[in-house]
């Protein structure tokens, strides 16, 4: 890995919250890379703040938190980019499947306006090559009956089905790397596995990268290419802090 330039790498990346009591940092000079068509596992325990991290990766923190070191993407620092000039990648170039989808998805919106949300900020394509793009795409993620299924509500959808649509607004504009923050929590044994195997039949499809933030080690030896360790410590008011700790090479699928 070393001999080969990573898709994407971050130096230095830290991730601050102002509070009542002072500074909280949460993450804390980390340093990573993803390299193109892997499966990077990103593991810790709870608090060790995973999720934070990969928000930090495309500076989904806002106020009042602060995001300091570089994300080099492409020879672009996702740091010091405009808001303009990030949306172009968020959700393009990068796009994330995020935890609980129950919460991630608009309650209010069918399913069909959240994927052609997408579409519509990402892709040139007019409203039938947007309604056809949204069919492959339940295709693609194995939900059923898409004509009906993309006039419904998140409410409507079972949880896999729910985490299907996920995958499903993120894949909408083909993007090259994939972080996904937990995407099997709450789903049965069965579902998760189903899920995961979507998951990697989806990377190998379309040259993805992902990084896969997951509690299950389990799932890390049997999915992922490298594993990061995050390690809580403790700052100087006592607050939980993030350091990258090691990366291990682990054999996808156990091979």
């Amino acid at each position: 890995m070393s001999e080969v330039s990573p898709l994407l790498k971050a130096r230095g990346l830290m991730t601050t919250f102002q509070t009542a009591q002072g500074p909280v940092t949460a993450v804390n000079a980390v340093d990573l890379d993803v390299y193109a068509g892997e499966v990077l596992g990103l593991v810790g325990e709870s608090g060790s703040d995973k999720s934070v991290m990969l928000r930090s990766l495309i500076r989904l923190i806002h106020p009042p938190g602060t995001v300091l070191g570089t994300v080099e993407w492409e020879g672009r620092n996702l740091v010091d980019l405009s808001d303009a000039a990030l949306r172009r990648i968020r959700g393009g170039e990068i796009a994330m499947i995020f935890q609980e989808p129950m919460t991630a998805l608009n309650p209010i919106l069918p399913i069909k306006v959240q994927i052609d949300e997408n579409l519509r900020a990402h892709t040139k394509m007019d409203a039938s090559q947007r309604r056809k793009r949204m069919m492959e795409l339940m295709d693609i993620v194995g939900i059923p009956a898409a004509e009906r299924r993309l006039e419904e509500y998140p409410h409507q959808f079972s949880g896999g089905m729910r985490q299907r649509a996920m995958i499903a607004i993120a894949l909408a504009s083909s993007p090259r790397l994939l972080p996904a923050d937990e995407p099997t929590t709450a789903l049965d044994v069965t579902i998760q596995d189903q899920i995961l195997n979507l998951i990697l039949d989806l990377r190998d499809e379309f040259s993805m990268s992902v990084v896969f933030v997951t509690h299950d080690l389990g799932v890390v030896a049997s999915t992922c290419d490298r594993v990061a360790v995050m390690m809580p410590g403790g700052s100087l008011r006592r607050h939980p802090s993030s350091t990258f700790s090691s990366t291990l090479t682990m054999p996808i699928r156990g091979g």
